[in-house]
């Protein structure tokens, strides 16, 4: 092998690593999900940040991450002895680490082709949503049992049924998406290992979906207060279960800041057209309904 394709590879294993991508290891059952929340993982989500901010300094236009370092160090400071803000700062104030940092940008950028590119914009989305999903887990705010909401806030999203034609057919997961705050929020969902239990095939005509990707090109407006329906289709490849999940992260773009939300919804409960339930029924968790109407505007 020549060298530079060597050290190309040495450079990708890297950025990999501060990137953190094999943090997250879904199991084969699609029933549970194995995260690392120790202290070493909450360093390496740190450097991963550091990374992602140092971009500030030589990429135009990129965003401010202090806001995301913020909530890192809250979820961090909730389940781990480590004070963030201040590993952060020790970083920073270590020249030899900020000269690998800088040479760390310097790869990134020949390997993504620059700061404006789709390679670049997708690599951006990928670290948004490593951070974002580290600072759920480390809160410990990623898997729920059916029917508590699958994603509590900016959008409160909750799987109201599980439905199947027949026998033979996949099924159909019917959503409900309700902008709980203040503002217009876009969503989408990531395709990037989006799946039902052990179904990577799940598709919508509601919802964007990206392809197998993290950078969102459409997203679904949300006005505040409003409620959209949508429709999670299973591939007729998939296999049949009595009972499903669904896992992936969902796509929120408000005030041009770019957030995810992980989710792990277990437990949901397959019905064929004779054994349905209500929505309101398949709702009540507690404290926690949603009020759906009979027909609900579609407005993009």
């Amino acid at each position: 092998m020549k060298r530079n394709s060597v050290a190309g590879l040495r450079t990708l294993s890297r950025l990999a690593w501060l990137l953190g991508a094999a943090v997250v290891a879904l199991s084969a059952t699609g029933h549970r999900i194995a995260f690392a929340t120790d202290v070493g993982s909450a360093k390496a989500t740190i450097v991963s940040w550091s990374l992602l901010q140092k971009l500030k300094d030589v990429c135009p236009g990129a965003p401010d991450q202090h806001w995301r370092l913020q909530r890192l160090a809250t979820a961090i400071g909730s389940s781990v002895p480590l004070d963030a803000m201040q590993y952060a700062a020790a970083l920073r104030a270590n020249a030899r680490w900020n000269a690998s940092l800088e040479r760390d940008v310097a790869d990134l950028l020949q390997m993504v082709g620059g700061c404006e590119t789709d390679a670049m914009r997708e690599w951006q989305a990928s670290a948004w949503r490593y951070l974002d999903s580290q600072i759920q887990l480390f809160a410990g705010d990623v898997t729920t049992q059916w029917p508590a909401p699958a994603v509590g806030e900016p959008i409160r999203l909750n799987i109201l049924r599980f439905e199947a034609e027949d026998d033979d057919d996949p099924g159909v997961l019917q959503v409900s998406a309700v902008n709980v705050g203040t503002r217009r929020v876009g969503i989408a969902l990531s395709g990037k290992e989006l799946r039902s239990g052990l179904c990577p095939s799940v598709t919508s005509a509601d919802i964007p979906i990206t392809e197998q990707g993290d950078f969102p090109v459409q997203t679904l407006m949300l006005a505040p207060n409003e409620t959209k329906r949508l429709a999670l289709k299973l591939g007729k490849d998939c296999f049949i279960d009595d009972v499903g999940a669904l896992s992936g992260a969902m796509i929120v773009v408000r005030d041009e800041f770019v957030e995810y939300r992980a989710f792990n919804q277990l437990g949901i409960r397959r019905l064929t057209p004779a054994g349905d339930v209500t929505e309101e029924s398949a709702l009540t968790n507690g404290d926690s309904q949603v009020t759906v109407p009979a027909q609900t505007a579609h407005s993009d």
